[in-house]
């Protein structure tokens, strides 16, 4: 990744889910904490603490949390969304 980039810590709670999107770039991450269930395109991933991804952000993509406690993620974002 180059360029401007958006780092945020994200607190995504169970049962919370982003529903689909895409947009410009290329997005990258890593589970803190919980589980992160994350669709790429029409692949499905269930992420685990300490589990990291990437993907270019124009696929269709969306992320759930279908565990019991809240999940911590470490998102870069390039570009910016603000």
């Amino acid at each position: 990744m180059s360029g401007p980039l958006e780092l945020l810590l994200s607190t995504i709670e169970p049962g919370a889910d982003s529903g689909d999107y895409n947009h410009e770039g290329v997005e990258a991450g890593v589970v803190l904490s919980g589980q992160l269930d994350l669709w790429v395109g029409d692949v499905f991933f269930q992420l685990d603490e300490g589990d990291s991804f990437s993907f270019k952000s124009t696929e269709k993509h969306r992320c759930a949390n279908s565990g019991n406690k809240p999940t911590m993620v470490i998102w870069v974002i390039t570009p910016p969304q603000y």
